[in-house]
């Protein structure tokens, strides 16, 4: 399923917040997908918006960013 312009730049963004904020974080693409139970490669495609990130997701990946889900 294509998604719009618009669907991309979302994840776009999102998955360079999530990258800034684990970056600051000192923590690996390795360590999160080990906490998030997905491969290295699967980060590196949120994180560069290659890849929608799952809704069922954004509660864990935001405690272990230590952020809210609305930031």
């Amino acid at each position: 399923m294509a998604i719009s312009s618009e669907e991309r730049d979302f994840f776009v963004a999102l998955g360079s917040r999530i990258a800034e904020v684990r970056k600051r974080l000192a923590i690996t693409q390795m360590q999160l997908a080990e906490t998030l139970a997905v491969s290295q490669q699967t980060v590196n495609a949120y994180e560069s918006g290659q890849r929608r990130v799952p809704v069922s997701m954004l509660p864990l990946l935001a405690h272990t960013l230590w952020i809210s889900v609305r930031d």
